[in-house]
């Protein structure tokens, strides 16, 4: 009884919820919890995918203890860490005449179908797409509207159009489809409550810093 008692004032034992985007599912969240496994094998982790909306005010409200997120938070009492920087891909069906990041103009962009994010959503990688699109001149046809990367990569492999997704779902491997990286980055961030005490949270979070430096701390500071 001892023994449990310290493991949980030492944080060494508990249950976290951490929301994560689509796009690292194949790649950064099996290592990070891989290597919390090895440090806190009494850490249980519940992963979740919520969208960037309902994270903010899940994480106030104590139903998320983190988040992993492209966007980052300006709310008071979050605080937010930038983990690395992705490239982003255009993903095409395979038989698409789009080969290399030479082939992608404007011209070869306008009147295509593509799967974009969400508009009423407003999210920040809405914007991104559309800055990205504006770059390139396109003006593409929109045929579908997704927020989550997996539907998008399904409808990609269908032949129903190209997106483009951060390059972390070249590891989820869709059959049908390939990726061509472009010239922009997407940003990845990490959240937790500016003021959390939980003893297992913060060993989390310190993990992460020695898997992933963590760079450009940001909190409210009122």
């Amino acid at each position: 009884m001892h023994s449990f008692a310290r493991k949980i004032s030492n944080g060494e034992t508990g249950h976290i919820k951490i929301a994560h985007p689509d796009s690292i599912s194949s790649s950064i969240i099996p290592d990070f919890v891989s290597g919390l496994a090895e440090r806190y094998p009494e850490i249980s982790i519940e992963l979740v995918q919520l969208l960037y909306k309902n994270i903010e005010e899940s994480l106030l409200d104590y139903k998320l203890d983190m988040a992993f997120t492209r966007q980052l938070s300006n709310l008071h009492g979050i605080c937010s860490s930038m983990i690395s920087r992705q490239s982003v891909a255009l993903f095409v069906p395979e038989n698409s005449p789009l080969r290399c990041p030479e082939d992608i103009t404007g011209s070869a962009l306008t009147g295509r179908r593509f799967i974009l994010p969400v508009a009423e959503r407003r999210s920040r990688f809405y914007f991104f797409v559309q800055e990205i699109l504006e770059y390139y001149g396109a003006v593409p046809q929109a045929s579908y509207y997704s927020d989550f990367g997996s539907s998008t990569l399904g409808l990609v492999s269908r032949g129903l159009g190209m997106a483009i997704l951060p390059s972390g779902f070249i590891h989820h491997g869709t059959p049908g489809v390939r990726a061509i990286e472009i010239q922009f980055h997407s940003e990845l961030y990490i959240s937790w409550r500016i003021d959390e005490k939980n003893p297992s949270i913060l060993n989390v979070i310190k993990a992460l810093a020695e898997m992933f430096p963590l760079t450009k701390v940001y909190a409210d500071p009122v």
